[in-house]
C-alpha cells in the first residue's frame, strides 16, 4: 500500500479478520462479527471475499453460528 491509498470499510474489515485469524486461530463468521462488534450481515460477505481470495480456508472445525445452526471455522490461509 502507498501513501496516497485509502482504504475503504471492507477492505478496513478484511485485514482486521486476518488479523484475528493469525496463529492458527479459527473462527465462525459470527464469532469474527462478535469480537469486531459488526454486524453479521456485514462481516460474512467480507468473510466470503477472503476465500474466494484464497486468503481464508476452512479449519476443519465447526461451531455454532448466531441462529444455533452449525457453521464452518475459518483460518488465515
Amino acid at each position: 500500500m502507498n501513501d496516497n491509498e485509502v482504504l475503504t470499510r471492507a477492505e478496513c474489515t478484511r485485514r482486521a479478520i486476518l488479523a484475528l485469524l493469525r496463529g492458527g486461530r479459527a473462527l465462525t463468521a459470527d464469532a469474527l462479527a462478535e469480537r469486531l462488534d459488526l454486524s453479521i450481515l456485514y462481516v460474512r460477505p467480507r468473510v466470503s471475499e477472503l476465500v474466494k481470495r484464497d486468503r481464508l480456508i476452512r479449519s476443519g472445525k465447526r461451531g455454532r453460528n448466531a441462529s444455533g445452526k452449525w457453521a464452518h471455522k475459518w483460518k488465515a490461509a
